[in-house]
């Protein structure tokens, strides 16, 4: 009933219901930095302890499936990439909820079921150490990552099977698998997260990489790092999502955390983390 209460008292049943449960957990695979920084937010303003529990996308896809079938249910809140939720969704783990902050969402990031919507964009975009790629070795086109002096200097994201998809899809399947396995000939080192291909991309233990998230890169330039990104045509993207676990033990503190994340307060926080909010409100 909570998850799709719409009355204007919404707020303050949910604040003082909240309250009383005292805490709300969550399954991310936000970085870790990031989502703390909303989290400890979230916990000032409304004194809601929050736990955290951050994995990678098919780690909590499979930690909440598995818990669901087994009957244990220590989620609230679960936030992490959409194909994942769609799984979670589908086995019934997530449940149908509103917010008074859909008004400020594009209806692509909405699904008709209703039981979660995209908080946040990552899109896949090329990246490349400024100091080993001169500007006119740029690349313009994937294809042009098989130049011969890229050989053995590729970094790819081992998990990256969504932008695989992407490309082939968009390719078209024989061409796509064909730029794949002239990919593969060149030999590129396999990277265990977005967040360590860019460090190694700054670095220089890589020269470039066809898909990192620009967002990483970002954070990187700030600190002053030998890494830029360029967008490439066509360029892909994933969402991000949250929605409510079905059997919340804290369903209150799970909407509240919700709507904050939802809200122009919660989205300010990932533009601020020099990521892509889904509002438009932002």
């Amino acid at each position: 009933e909570i998850f799709l209460y719409d009355k204007p008292d919404r707020e303050s049943k949910l604040r003082e219901l909240a309250k009383k449960e005292g805490t709300v957990r969550i399954f991310t695979s936000m970085n870790l930095k990031d989502v703390t920084a909303i989290a400890d937010q979230f916990t000032r303003k409304y004194g809601i302890t929050t736990y955290i529990w951050r994995a990678s996308s098919e780690e909590i896809r499979h930690r909440g499936l598995t818990e669901a079938n087994a009957s244990l249910f220590s989620c609230d809140v679960f936030e992490t990439n959409a194909p994942e939720m769609e799984a979670l969704s589908r086995k019934q783990v997530l449940g149908k909820f509103y917010s008074p902050y859909f008004k400020d969402y594009p209806a692509s990031a909405f699904r008709k079921h209703g039981s979660y919507v995209a908080t946040r964009f990552n899109f896949f975009t090329m990246a490349y150490n400024s100091t080993l790629v001169k500007p006119e070795e740029v690349p313009n086109s994937l294809e042009d990552l098989l130049h011969p002096r890229f050989a053995g200097k590729i970094g790819l994201e081992m998990g990256d099977s969504h932008w695989f998809a992407a490309v082939v899809k968009s390719m078209g399947e024989a061409k796509g698998l064909e730029y794949f396995r002239a990919l593969a000939a060149t030999k590129p080192q396999m990277i265990a997260s977005h967040s360590m291909l860019a460090s190694v991309v700054a670095i220089g233990q890589v020269s470039i990489t066809p898909a990192l998230y620009n967002h990483s890169v970002e954070k990187l330039i700030a600190q002053k790092g030998d890494i830029r990104w360029k967008a490439l045509e066509p360029t892909f993207g994933r969402a991000g999502a949250i929605g409510p676990a079905q059997e919340a033990r804290n369903p209150h503190a799970a909407m509240l955390f919700i709507d904050f994340m939802l809200s122009p307060e919660g989205q300010s926080i990932l533009v601020k983390r020099k990521r892509v909010p889904a509002s438009l409100s932002t």
